[in-house]
């Protein structure tokens, strides 16, 4: 089963499953993460489970509709058990749904929204790192330097209202 597509069905266990698609980037950037960060030599079935879990995780979030269905697409396959995470961690149905742009950026970027709020912006790199930490009080934009930032992949965490959003970020 291709997880980034999803499907339901039931396993070779007899364990029936149902795996949303996350569709191929963020299954690809989740497996890369946990392929060059987490995973070591020697390592069994049930590490490169749990590595990716973790990636999803730090990527998109605790409970975030990847971490679900990366967990839920080892479980589909016979390793471990399906997610018990009840809600998710990323916002899909936000009615202030910010937007990142331009994206991909060479020396800013803004984050704009639809109203003011209190949030928390973060800026992290691939493998974890705290770039850039934003507190962002009643505006409706930050904007974000990416000059001294390398060429990559980064995440961006809006933590608003006990809420978080991810938006990846890309500097060329």
């Amino acid at each position: 089963m291709d997880f980034s597509l999803g499907g339901t069905g039931t396993n070779d266990n007899d364990d029936t499953y149902d795996v949303q698609g996350i569709g191929i980037d963020d299954a690809a950037l989740i497996a890369y993460w946990n392929h060059t960060n987490l995973l070591q030599s020697g390592a069994q079935y049930a590490d490169a489970r749990a590595g990716s879990i973790a990636a999803a995780t730090l990527l998109f979030g605790a409970c975030s509709n990847q971490e679900i269905q990366t967990t839920n697409a080892w479980a589909a396959v016979g390793v471990g058990t399906p997610s018990t995470c009840a809600v998710t961690g990323i916002i899909d149905n936000m009615d202030n749904s910010p937007v990142l742009y331009p994206n991909p950026a060479t020396h800013t970027t803004t984050l704009s929204f639809a109203r003011a709020g209190h949030r928390l912006v973060q800026l992290y790199s691939l493998d974890g790192a705290l770039v850039q930490r934003i507190e962002n009080n009643h505006a409706t934009s930050v904007e974000i330097s990416t000059l001294q930032l390398p060429q990559g992949i980064y995440m961006v965490r809006i933590h608003e209202a006990g809420q978080v959003i991810t938006l990846k970020l890309i500097k060329y």
